[in-house]
């Protein structure tokens, strides 16, 4: 897990960086055009967001290292290629660790939370980033790529497993219902009691 996190935080800033070059290039050709930060930002914010996404669902573990014996390696791991179709055998199997030893349950229930948190910002970021877009595809969107990322995932040799598109969409549904809200206006006004 380790290696994944550091991997996308690399790639998180090469994309950053070569957003950033690429919008000043843009700039410094055309005097003409004014810097909307706002735009910029959400822009940014989206490119982080869909980025961090991919490197943790869908790159391969690479391990570089040194060791006295080999000197400096690089290994990319794979996992046996496996698939879960059964609905809630994971997540029943992960909450049935809780009668196991301490790292079991821990990395269970890390699972299970990653696996649900995983999507919710994903419709607000997207709202935020294309704001014409119509709130439905804030759903569709999201949706169609937790299918996607769950597909693609078998490719490099990591498992796809339908109680990850459960808990995924879980996570959607819940950065749905924030986005809903955020949107209705009323929700934030103080009612006046007359």
């Amino acid at each position: 897990m380790d290696e994944e996190i550091i991997q996308t935080i690399i790639l998180i800033i090469a994309m950053v960086l070569i957003y950033v070059l690429a919008r000043r290039s843009k700039f410094k050709k055309d005097k003409s055009l004014k810097v909307n930060y706002k735009y910029e930002f959400s822009k940014l914010l989206f490119i982080v967001y869909i980025v961090g996404l991919l490197g943790v669902l869908l790159l391969p573990v690479i391990r570089i290292g040194y060791s006295n014996n080999n000197g400096f390696y690089c290994h990319i791991i794979t996992y046996e290629w496996d698939y879960n179709l059964v609905p809630f055998k994971t997540i029943s199997e992960q909450l049935g660790f809780l009668n196991s030893d301490m790292d079991k349950v821990r990395n269970g229930l890390l699972n299970l939370f990653v696996n649900s948190c995983l999507f919710i910002p994903f419709p607000a970021i997207l709202k935020f980033a294309f704001q014409k877009l119509k709130t439905v595809y804030c759903f569709l969107i999201p949706f169609a790529s937790i299918i996607l990322c769950e597909f693609l995932q078998y490719i490099p040799g990591r498992r796809s497993d339908i109680d990850d598109v459960i808990l995924n969409t879980a996570g959607l549904i819940v950065g749905m219902i924030i986005l809903l809200l955020v949107q209705n206006r009323k929700f934030f006004k103080i009612q006046n009691e007359d």
